[in-house]
């Protein structure tokens, strides 16, 4: 009778490292159930024992907590703006920035909203660290606007403003069309294309004039 090959361990982490693989697997299924996910079913998504949960965070509420900080980091949206191609045309690559930009506050507003059903409070995720980077401005994409900024900088001969200000103004449109409880405006729906061409051209078709 063959022998059964020994099993092979999963490689230790750090208690970060564990840390972070437990926000990893908590995130999605917040998204999905909500606030009243069990630790078992966390611990299931993460291919660990339920104890290990708590020996990773104090209790629940704490990991909560560290998903929101987590999701409502910029920097993993800052590394992507900087991987867009600068031998793309202007357009593409702005709509490349919205869409990233855009994707994450979906789902750091949709995570915020499952987190404050729950009774998590934007105290408790602020923190006196965290400072209240909760990502609901645009003036506080600082990193994600200099990387804009950066590609606008080429045509900055073109540029009625510095390319940091435009920057700034083209995040804020994706920021407010993404704002919560305002209107999503889904009679006309304002696509990230559509922005992108706002932005870069105005509202008014063959540079009319308005008189």
């Amino acid at each position: 009778m063959p022998q059964k090959s020994p099993r092979r361990r999963a490689p230790a982490m750090t208690p970060d490292q564990r840390r972070q693989a437990i926000i990893d697997a908590t995130v999605p299924l917040l998204l999905e159930h909500g606030g009243n996910v069990t630790t078992g079913q966390i611990a299931e998504a993460a291919g660990i024992a339920e104890g290990t949960v708590f020996r990773a965070f104090t209790d629940k509420r704490e990991l909560l907590v560290a998903c929101a900080r987590h999701e409502t980091r910029h920097d993993e949206v800052e590394a992507q703006l900087a991987l867009i191609d600068p031998q793309l045309a202007l357009r593409e690559q702005l709509t490349i920035a919205l869409s990233v930009v855009d994707e994450h506050l979906h789902r750091a507003w949709s995570l915020l909203h499952v987190l404050h059903a729950a009774g998590v409070s934007r105290a408790e995720i602020a923190g006196e660290v965290h400072s209240k980077r909760s990502g609901d401005k645009p003036e506080r994409f600082g990193g994600a606007i200099s990387a804009v900024a950066r590609l606008l900088e080429r045509k900055r001969a073109d540029l009625r403003l510095a390319p940091e200000a435009a920057a700034r103004i083209l995040l804020s449109l994706i920021v407010a069309r993404r704002a919560p409880g305002e209107p999503q405006y889904d009679d006309v729906l304002i696509s990230r294309d559509q922005l992108v061409e706002i932005f870069l051209h105005g509202t008014i078709h063959n540079g009319q004039g308005t008189d």
